[in-house]
């Protein structure tokens, strides 16, 4: 687990969300490419995601972070601590895969011990 300190763990998640991104953004058109910066607005009045593009978005997200964690998670479980919608933008996004990802770290480590 030492490979995964906090800041691993916040730099990997933010390295997933973007390289999912720019995968999705090569799907899109111009009008609709999400800004790859912590307010992008993900969802709601201000997001430019529709339902088929929040679902490739989460796909390639749950992909990506297989890819740098090496372990699978749900985007749609609810990680503890977590009140405010976590597809709001960028950043609430990038901080509940955070959460979920040292959840499911800990329980791993606490099965190996």
């Amino acid at each position: 687990m030492s490979d995964y300190g906090d800041n691993n763990v916040r730099n990997r998640a933010e390295a997933a969300v973007y390289a999912a991104i720019d995968g999705l953004n090569e799907m899109l058109p111009q009008a609709h490419m999400l800004k790859k910066s912590p307010e992008t607005a993900l969802l709601g009045r201000m997001g430019k995601l529709d339902s088929a593009g929040f679902i490739n978005l989460i796909v390639l997200l749950e992909e990506r972070c297989e890819e740098q964690f090496g372990i699978a998670i749900s985007l749609s479980n609810d990680a503890p601590g977590s009140e405010e919608n976590p597809f709001e933008n960028i950043a609430t996004l990038i901080d509940h895969i955070e959460r979920l990802v040292k959840v499911s770290l800990r329980l791993t480590s606490d099965r190996l011990v």
